[in-house]
């Protein structure tokens, strides 16, 4: 059997396994062959990382079916104005981003920018620079969890994220280009394995929040989004996740499911310590306060599109340095943060 066949043999039982999006990911890893691939997409071992992920976490890393480096991370795109993104949602009646679609965004230095969920689906990882500072946003579907970080250096510089190919706790792992031992956490931020987990390695977060697109453009009408990247196109119009977050079924070993593992939470973190929203009492639309550590907090939810839940964001969280809050499934803070913190109604 030849290896393309083989591989598609492989991508009939990813979409059992997995869903639409493997279909996607297999076929390309097939089209492109074998040469410079590492990781087999079954073995963690061949995947060159370590593996001294401390417990329960080890005994849930598994390979996602794709290479290193199967989903390409988005570096420093070219980038759109909204008129920019109204223009070219009109020539290709693709709608590339409209009002409903979620944006993960900051504002660094003045400068705002936003990145379509819809996109990182695609790259789950962009490495950027926005006012002057390199970050790196990620946005990890299967465990709902959306945060962006300053990428920080190593003796090569800026260092630049990717896709790891790993997932620990149905979680999927980013590594550093460069340093191909390490492998780190997208929820906590934290290296969980190799080198840089030995030194206890931390990326130092920065305020986000994620929103609907047209909330986002009316608070930031300055702000500037990714030009589609041409080879992802297509697939950009697609919601390879959907299947999975309305089904209510894990597709990978998690280290505590919990009774409602997709259960949406908002983290909720400042120096009083850390709480979590339960997000499925939330308002159908507009604003209410929550109370944490003797202080109020100012929540939103947005307008949700079809039958998808509304996004909720911290009142001007993006501006705030003295509070950070970022959504998470129930399951994946179970694995990578604090289980037992306090669940605000």
């Amino acid at each position: 059997m030849s290896g393309v066949r083989r591989a598609a043999w492989l991508l009939g039982l990813g979409v059992v396994a997995v869903g639409s999006l493997m279909v996607w990911q297999l076929l390309g890893a097939a089209q492109k062959g074998r040469h410079g691939r590492v990781g087999d997409g079954k073995d963690p071992a061949t995947y060159g990382f370590a593996l001294d992920l401390p417990d329960p976490l080890a005994a849930t890393v598994t390979a996602s079916g794709l290479a290193r480096d199967g989903l390409h991370p988005l570096s420093h795109p070219p980038l759109l104005s909204p008129a920019q993104v109204d223009s070219l949602n009109h020539a290709e009646r693709g709608k590339y981003l409209v009002s409903t679609d979620l944006v993960l965004g900051v504002l660094r230095g003045g400068v705002a920018r936003a990145w379509p969920l819809r996109m990182l689906d695609w790259h789950e990882c962009a490495n950027d620079t926005v006012g002057g500072e390199p970050l790196v946003a990620v946005w990890s579907p299967l465990a709902g969890c959306a945060r962006v970080f300053h990428a920080g250096r190593n003796e090569s510089g800026v260092r630049s994220f990717a896709s790891s190919g790993l997932l620990a706790a149905s979680t999927p792992l980013l590594y550093v280009r460069g340093d191909t031992l390490s492998l780190w956490s997208p929820v906590s931020g934290a290296a969980v394995s190799g080198p840089a987990a030995a030194a206890a390695q931390v990326l130092q977060d920065v305020p986000a929040i994620v929103c609907d697109w047209a909330s986002w453009r009316t608070m930031h009408p300055e702000t500037t989004v990714p030009w589609p990247d041409p080879e992802y196109r297509k697939r950009y119009k697609s919601d390879p996740y959907f299947a999975y977050r309305h089904g209510g079924r894990l597709r990978f070993p998690v280290t505590d499911p919990g009774q409602e593992p997709l259960r949406r939470r908002l983290v909720l973190q400042d120096a009083a310590g850390t709480a979590l929203v339960d997000l499925a009492a939330a308002p159908a639309s507009g604003g209410w306060t929550v109370r944490h550590g003797g202080r109020s907090f100012t929540l939103t939810a947005g307008a949700a599109a079809g039958v998808e839940a509304p996004p909720v964001w911290l009142e001007g969280g993006e501006t705030r340095d003295d509070v950070r809050a970022w959504p998470v499934f129930d399951f994946a803070w179970r694995a990578f943060g604090q289980p037992d913190v306090e669940v605000l109604p």
